[in-house]
């Protein structure tokens, strides 16, 4: 083994720590959201919303902020699996 196959398994196991806190802060960023629909209903007094119920619109639109941060996270998690996918193909040539 010699070390630029060191370096590209150096950077594969990067990659892949760095798609696995993606991944965490996907879930993370969607447990906000749901958290944000849940208050919603809450302080609204509402069990439930049906999407064709007109509070369904309010509801998302209460959660605009955190609907972009998980859009975000989920972005970041496609890109660092996108990353992550080209340096194991490298690794594979080399």
């Amino acid at each position: 083994m010699d070390i630029n196959e060191i370096k590209a398994m150096a950077d594969i196991a990067e990659k892949a720590i760095a798609l696995c806190a993606a991944e965490d802060a996907v879930k993370i960023e969607k447990e906000d959201l749901n958290s944000a629909y849940e208050g919603f209903k809450l302080r609204n007094g509402i069990e439930q919303i049906a999407r064709d119920d007109p509070r369904w619109e309010e509801m998302l639109k209460s959660a605009d902020g955190e609907y972009a941060s998980y859009q975000k996270a989920r972005r970041k998690a496609y890109d660092a699996k996108r990353r992550l996918k080209r340096a194991v193909e490298k690794y594979g040539r080399s």
